[in-house]
């Protein structure tokens, strides 16, 4: 039996993109029998186990928060520290907390245990994270073998965040990763980043990649899709984030307007962000067929997406980012609707090799009537088919490689 430690920020029972994929790999690690710990972010939720991985919750900064319950003086409150917090680290973007750092190392270092090998797995979000394993690594270079899950990325930034351009967000990711990168045994990359990171600018770093996707093809069944049951209504269902520069509901919210005037079907969005005014616009003037319920643990959202008949997915704004939530609509075989205004949208690809999913651009004409269509003709897959699309998505791929990864660091401690 190994041990694993992963790093993490929001986790279960409001994870974050990232928390949802680490424990995904964390909980298939205890189902192969070793033993694992997930340090990530205190929420005010006390419980110290799920799915059989133990939780280490640390405290964090007051700006990293959940501020979706806040009021609004609290929100800007904390944007202000935020933006504060930001300014100060600016030469050391996107650190933004040496007590955070010292926080997972304090956590790590109450784990380790004199002799015993184990694996720290740290996830970028957030840096910090990266950075404390970094530092451990340093101190114990004897006990602790470390992986990088660069479930984002640092050096491939799109646009501006309204303070910082997409040119000095780049080179400071890229001088950090170079730097971060020397101290990892392993480096995780996710395979819409593969054209970025398998260039010239990291060759030294060729070995140490691992090319995977996110782990959020799961298996677990949905309910069947409705066909016209007469007096059952069409669930339309969109769990995620929502924000006015990188995933904007508007033009959604007009296709569903207009095609919820022709259909019995309704339309449930559940997430936080900062789009409250513009969903509350929605459901006014749909009379309540658009239904904004923000954000809710994890729970909540799997049983919102089990008993959806369509999936609604909204593209990232100029971001080469595919969100993870695309994996997790597709392991359902459910019909997927996505409004993309990016080009090289990265969930282009995976939607079209998908073979269930409408893809609309953002302004295109017909796009209400072509919604229409699709959702009058939905049809599921078999968890068999889009597997056998998807294998690397699923979480036992990545954590087959993580048990290698970690077998190998033991039976060398062992000789």
């Amino acid at each position: 039996m190994s041990e694993f430690i992963f790093l993490t920020n929001q986790y279960l029972p409001k994870p974050g993109a990232t928390g949802l994929c680490v424990h995904q790999l964390a909980k298939a690690l205890v189902e192969k029998g070793h033993s694992v710990f997930t340090v990530c972010y205190s929420d005010g939720d006390n419980v110290k186990e799920y799915d059989g991985v133990n939780v280490i919750k640390i405290n964090i900064p007051s700006f990293l928060k959940d501020s979706q319950s806040a009021s609004d003086l609290n929100r800007k409150y904390k944007y202000c520290l935020s933006l504060w917090s930001k300014l100060i680290h600016l030469r050391q973007y996107p650190l933004r907390s040496n007590y955070l750092v010292n926080q997972y190392v304090e956590a790590i270092q109450k784990l380790l245990q004199k002799n015993k090998k184990v694996t720290i797995v740290a996830s970028y979000t957030p840096i910090e994270a990266v950075i404390a394993t970094a530092k451990v690594k340093e101190k114990y270079p004897e006990l602790v073998r470390t992986a990088y899950y660069s479930a984002d990325t640092l050096s491939n930034e799109q646009g501006d965040d309204g303070i910082l351009s997409a040119s000095y967000r780049s080179k400071s990711g890229t001088r950090w990763e170079k730097k971060l990168f020397e101290s990892f045994d392993k480096i995780f990359i996710m395979e819409c980043h593969k054209e970025h990171y398998y260039t010239n600018l990291y060759d030294e770093f060729q070995s140490k990649f691992e090319l995977v996707n996110f782990p959020l093809l799961t298996g677990e069944k949905g309910t069947s899709i409705i066909n016209n049951v007469k007096g059952k209504k069409i669930r339309l269902v969109y769990a995620g984030t929502l924000y006015k520069k990188l995933r904007n509901p508007e033009f959604m919210n007009r296709l569903l307007i207009q095609v919820l005037k022709s259909i019995d079907a309704e339309a449930i969005f559940l997430g936080g962000g900062d789009c409250e005014d513009i969903m509350h616009d929605a459901e006014i003037e749909s009379n309540k067929k658009i239904n904004y319920i923000g954000m809710q643990p994890y729970s909540i959202a799997k049983e919102q997406i089990k008993s959806a008949d369509i999936l609604l997915s909204i593209g990232n704004t100029e971001s080469p980012m595919a969100p993870s939530k695309i994996y997790e609509y597709m392991s359902t075989g459910k019909p997927i609707i996505h409004v993309y205004t990016y080009d090289k949208d990265p969930c282009i690809e995976p939607l079209k090799k998908y073979g269930n999913a409408l893809l609309i651009r953002e302004g295109e004409a017909n796009g209400g009537l072509k919604m229409l269509e699709f959702i009058k003709n939905r049809r599921l897959l078999s968890y068999e088919e889009v597997e056998g699309i998807f294998r690397s998505s699923t979480p036992k791929y990545t954590a087959d490689i993580l048990e290698n990864f970690g077998n190998i660091e033991m039976e060398c401690c062992n000789d």
